[in-house]
């Protein structure tokens, strides 16, 4: 595989002859084969951990590395606006914040507040050994040296392997095999530092409860979803959740729902307050825990040459994953599935139980398509879309009758249809809706750095809105972000699909 060479050529990764393995230099892990090798370049882990060894060695980190950043990164990188700090945390000397994760970094980089506190310290000419408008020379390392970093001369043949799935890199051994797809949950609890034993606890059950919630705002880390306030540190988040007005409104929520029914779990207390009820009548109830189930089918074709390959495809599970997630969806990945295997993932989808217990099921298939109704699985044969939507008729998959099913698709959309598909499809969907990337004939965009702009234009409307607005809403203002990255037009087909939906979140991001 190309990304496994070039890595061994940058010194990225290393052969160990001793424990015939693959070494990952950057995180000192060892890994068996070049698959796995593939799959861990490409994995969350690897890129959080290159995010941060490139701010450490940001004149002599690799091309491949300082892909993982940004320009603004960069820039700020080699100012020394940013360097590591602690285990995880990245700092900026400009505001004297820590940060967490690549996103977190460049969202704070190119904010309002960051960018005022910069130009004080520029315009108003105030001295600072933190921020030097300079290139600074290379740094002493603690533990990884640059001179580990050195192209590799000899390595072993890299042979070309039999394909199969390959395992998503949030499930680890769990996901060895593509009838166990993955239930990505991440945590969103932040453990509070500096604080004693007994406020630690109060804070981290605070978080279980659904009490308070982590935001994207590095100024107001924390929101109590009871006082609708929020707090920059953990400290001020304790003497809140202490403090008389918290626990009197928190008493009061705990008597409303003993008295309105005593089976209500205490995540959804917390959920946001716009119910079907206070909607009006027409909508779609999405009130269960998780509010539904969200199947990514995501083809990567990774070694199957440039034109197959799908580079950036892996950002979009992980946007997806982190998206619905926080709108307490519980997502489920199938990478790089064959035909057959993409059959039976389908077909063990529909007959599960558990569908019985949830209100909505969402399907997200990324691929390359043949024709407006027909995408390619991962050993390049065809899959129809009328058949993934006949799995889910009332017919053959009763637990879904009346819920809402929704399909998002992003792949070329030729202009060529065979009628054999359409013959296929005994029954007709109901409740079903379905959002393509691309009206008929027309190329999906993808990004190699952001992934498809479909999906990621999709996950920014969800955070921004998806807590009050409708689908058709939602679409619309899908249709103007996608527009504002100069990408294609987004479009619609209804089957049925009657009624008002609201994603209804269980929490506000």
């Amino acid at each position: 595989m190309k990304d496994v060479e070039k890595a061994i050529n940058e010194g990225i990764v290393r052969y160990d002859d001793a424990k015939k393995n693959f070494k990952c230099v950057v995180c000192d892990i060892y890994l068996s084969g070049e698959a796995s090798v593939s799959q861990h370049l490409q994995g969350s882990k690897h890129r959080e951990v290159a995010f941060r060894y490139t701010i450490d060695n940001i004149n002599n980190a690799p091309a491949s590395l300082q892909a993982f950043l940004t320009a603004t990164c960069i820039k700020a990188a080699e100012t020394q606006v940013i360097k590591t700090s602690g285990a995880h945390a990245i700092l900026c000397t400009v505001c004297n914040v820590g940060l967490t994760g690549i996103r977190q970094v460049e969202d704070h980089l190119i904010g309002d507040d960051h960018r005022k506190k910069w130009e004080r310290v520029n315009i108003g000419g105030i001295p600072s050994q933190q921020v030097s408008p300079a290139r600074t020379a290379p740094r002493q390392q603690d533990t990884l040296s640059t001179t580990l970093l050195t192209p590799i001369t000899a390595y072993p043949v890299l042979r070309r392997p039999i394909y199969t799935p390959a395992l998503s890199p949030y499930a680890g051994a769990a996901a060895a095999t593509y009838a166990a797809p993955c239930y990505v949950s991440p945590s969103t609890i932040i453990q509070p530092s500096g604080l004693p034993d007994d406020n630690s606890r109060l804070v981290e059950k605070a978080f279980l409860d659904g009490i308070v919630t982590a935001t994207d705002n590095v100024n107001e880390r924390f929101e109590c979803t009871i006082c609708s306030k929020k707090f920059n540190s953990p400290a001020t988040l304790t003497d809140h959740l202490r403090s008389k007005n918290h626990k009197k409104k928190d008493q009061g929520r705990l008597w409303s729902s003993a008295s309105n029914s005593s089976s209500i779990n205490s995540v959804s207390l917390h959920s946001l307050p716009e119910s079907e009820g206070e909607r009006g009548r027409g909508t779609y109830q999405v009130s269960s825990q998780p509010r539904g189930y969200v199947y990514v089918f995501n083809n990567k074709f990774l070694g199957q040459g440039a034109k197959w390959q799908r580079t950036g495809a892996e950002i979009d599970s992980r946007n997806l994953n982190e998206t619905f997630t926080k709108m307490g969806y519980e997502i489920h990945l199938y990478e790089d599935l064959n035909l057959d295997q993409t059959r039976e993932a389908f077909n063990k989808i529909r007959k599960n139980p558990k569908l019985s217990t949830i209100d909505v099921v969402i399907l997200v298939i990324l691929s390359h398509g043949r024709d407006a109704y027909s995408f390619y699985t991962n050993d390049q044969n065809e899959l129809s879309l009328f058949t993934v939507r006949n799995f889910f008729t009332d017919r053959q998959c009763p637990y879904l009758k009346g819920k809402p099913k929704l399909i998002f698709t992003n792949y070329y959309r030729g202009d060529h249809l065979e009628r054999k598909d359409l013959d296929t499809v005994q029954d007709v969907p109901s409740h079903m809706i379905t959002l393509h990337a691309v009206s008929e004939g027309i190329m999906a965009k993808r990004s190699h750095t952001r992934g498809t702009y479909f999906v990621m234009s999709l996950c920014e409307v969800l955070r921004n809105s998806a807590h009050e607005l409708e689908l058709s809403d939602i679409y619309c203002e899908l249709y103007k972000e996608m527009k504002k990255h100069e990408s294609t037009k987004p479009m619609t087909e209804n089957h049925g699909f009657i009624n008002k939906f609201y994603f209804n979140p269980s929490y506000r991001y």
